[in-house]
């Protein structure tokens, strides 16, 4: 499998979010959203933390008797939140940073 390097991943993102924009009709001089974003790595642990934490909440929220899943459990839990707050995070994430392409591909199928 050939790698290519960061600039041209970066170069590749530039252009399919052009694309994107054009075929929504955002204009970025107008629209409210559009901020630089630091550049975050893959060494921040927000990786690790979330499948730590979305464990624990499968866990936490699994019917073994039924072999169901309580979302309502779900929704109302402290992990829930801590989750959510975790994800956020994700802004700050570099997809770019992430060095095969096994490991870009379960980024973006796992978001």
């Amino acid at each position: 499998m050939k790698t290519h390097p960061a600039s041209w991943r970066n170069h590749g993102a530039r252009m399919w979010n052009g694309t994107l924009d054009a075929l929504a009709r955002i204009n970025s001089r107008t629209a409210l959203n559009v901020v630089s974003i630091p550049r975050g790595d893959a060494s921040s642990g927000v990786d690790a933390e979330l499948r730590v934490l979305m464990n624990r909440l499968r866990a936490e929220a699994y019917v073994a008797e039924r072999n169901t899943f309580d979302y309502a459990r779900a929704a109302s839990s402290d992990l829930d939140l801590r989750l959510r707050e975790t994800a956020a995070q994700l802004v700050h994430f570099d997809p770019a940073t992430l060095s095969t392409e096994a490991e870009q591909l379960a980024f973006w199928i796992n978001l």
